[in-house]
């Protein structure tokens, strides 16, 4: 890996309470999730300054978040210290690219104090790069440190998001954490390292969903099919009536195609027959599936 900063990164230094404008103000700041749950265990839940349930830091009528003082200084770093901060109160205005095999940290201008180092600079701007040995003191952010939280994160999220199917689990993380503010490179890093549930676990778990509710004595009403006992992706669901030990559905998936069909139990398996229709097209489809 190639780093690579310019001259006057390591220049900039947070002034606080003398800033000209102050970063807190004007933009709803986003918490992470392991330091929203660490603010949790401070709190006990129950710190009015903090939104738990949006995950974001409460403001005033004027937009300032509700730690920041009159004299915009703030009040999390005095009743907490630094370590308190959560991602985007620690990083910014330090930013990050990644292009391949090189990681470019630059200063952003929308901070005052940044903004006056760059443009304050005589001399020509040149930009200092090291290899893999280098120490990333520069950034205040310890990779291993930063993989092992995305880490806990994946974890967690796979626990709670049985019902996605993998390819779609994946991109739900991708986006997740990259609005919370980590490096793609890392997320992916991650995601690449980690084990997922197989398909053939969902699909089970949605084929012993259907055949206890078809094995019922005493019918019921409507039911929903997972979509993946279709092969349709894991975000569709499929309303059904159940009738004799049988359900049908006559449904528009994704407003492209009507799924029109049913689903009988017979002994230990279950046979699904379905048309797939488009206009005036139509094919149909028999399948069935054995209880193991």
């Amino acid at each position: 890996m190639l780093y690579t900063y310019p001259y006057y990164y390591e220049r900039f230094k947070c002034v606080a309470g003398e800033c000209e404008d102050t970063c807190c103000a004007g933009w709803q700041i986003v918490i992470d999730e392991e330091s929203l749950e660490k603010y949790k265990k401070i709190t006990k839940g129950k710190d009015k300054r903090i939104d738990f349930k949006e995950g974001v830091f409460k403001q005033d009528t004027e937009r300032r978040c509700a730690f920041l003082n009159s004299d915009n200084l703030c009040d999390m770093y005095i009743e907490w210290g630094e370590e308190a901060f959560c991602e985007t109160c620690r990083k910014y205005p330090r930013h990050i690219e990644e292009f391949e095999n090189v990681r470019e940290y630059t200063l952003s201008m929308s901070c005052p104090e940044a903004a006056k180092i760059i443009l304050g600079c005589e001399e020509k701007v040149s930009f200092i790069a090291k290899e893999d040995e280098f120490e990333e003191e520069i950034s205040n952010i310890n990779d291993e440190v930063w993989l092992s939280k995305i880490e806990k994160i994946v974890n967690k999220k796979i626990k709670s998001n049985r019902n996605l199917g993998n390819n779609k689990l994946k991109e739900k993380l991708v986006y997740d954490l990259g609005n919370m503010g980590y490096y793609k490179w890392m997320i992916e890093d991650i995601i690449h390292r980690t084990e997922f549930y197989s398909n053939s676990n969902i699909l089970e778990k949605e084929y012993n969903k259907l055949y206890t509710r078809l094995s019922k004595k005493v019918d019921e009403s409507n039911i929903i099919i997972g979509g993946e006992l279709f092969g349709l992706n894991s975000s569709c669901e499929i309303a059904a009536k159940v009738s004799s030990k049988t359900a049908t559905f006559d449904q528009m998936v994704s407003g492209m195609y009507r799924l029109v069909g049913s689903a009988a139990l017979d002994g230990d398996s279950i046979t699904f027959k379905f048309d797939i229709k488009v206009d005036d097209k139509s094919k149909g489809y028999t399948r069935t599936a054995v209880k193991l």
